[in-house]
Formats: C-alpha cells, structure tokens, sequence
C-alpha cells in the first residue's frame, strides 16, 4: 500500500503531495494451532494441561535449543516451529488449553 496527503486551508490554498509513505500487509501465517501442536509434554492422556504450560514458561524467551536443568529440551516449547519460544506459542497454547489431540500431530 502507498500513502500521501494533501491538504488545503480556508483559503483555499492546496499543499504539494506529502512524501509517500508505504506499508505493507504481512504475509497469512501458514501455522494451524490446534490441541495436536500444542501438546508440549506427551502423556497418556494426549491434553494441553498444565505440564505443557510449566515447560513453556521454563523455555519461555530461549532458543528451542536449550536444555533446561534436569534434561529437558526447549525444541518442543517451540510450537510454531519459528525458531523462538515466545509469545506466539503461549497464545497457542492458552487458545487450546485443557483439549485433547485426537489426531496424530
């Protein structure tokens, strides 16, 4: 998209064309959240529940690469596959908190 303005007074004296401005619409994000993405700590019971949560708030602004104490990895706290474990998965995550996959991811 561009952008200019022109105005003019009561006179009515009209302004030249301001500098043009640009913007542009960002790209349809190809990322499907659903339960079957969001299930960060696998179980029996296959549901984005509070396991999910704690290990997301644990990896929360690290690189999916981490490794937290104890052996835990950050690569599945990236839920979006974007490289950062940031507020995109959280907003995922919390979008289908206590669902169930029943499906394979």
């Amino acid at each position: 998209y561009y952008f200019a303005i022109k105005t003019l007074d009561e006179v009515p004296n009209i302004s030249y064309m301001s500098n043009i401005a640009t913007a542009a619409t960002p790209l349809q994000d190809k990322f499907s959240c659903t339960a079957c993405t969001a299930v960060i700590v696998r179980s029996t019971l296959n549901r984005v529940a509070a396991q999910d949560n704690a290990l997301l708030s644990s990896c929360f602004g690290k690189d999916p690469a981490t490794t937290l104490p104890g052996g835990r990895s950050c690569t599945p706290a990236d839920i979006n596959k974007d490289g950062s474990v940031n507020q995109a998965d959280v907003d995922c995550l919390r979008s289908v908190y206590f669902q169930t996959c029943t499906a394979s991811p």
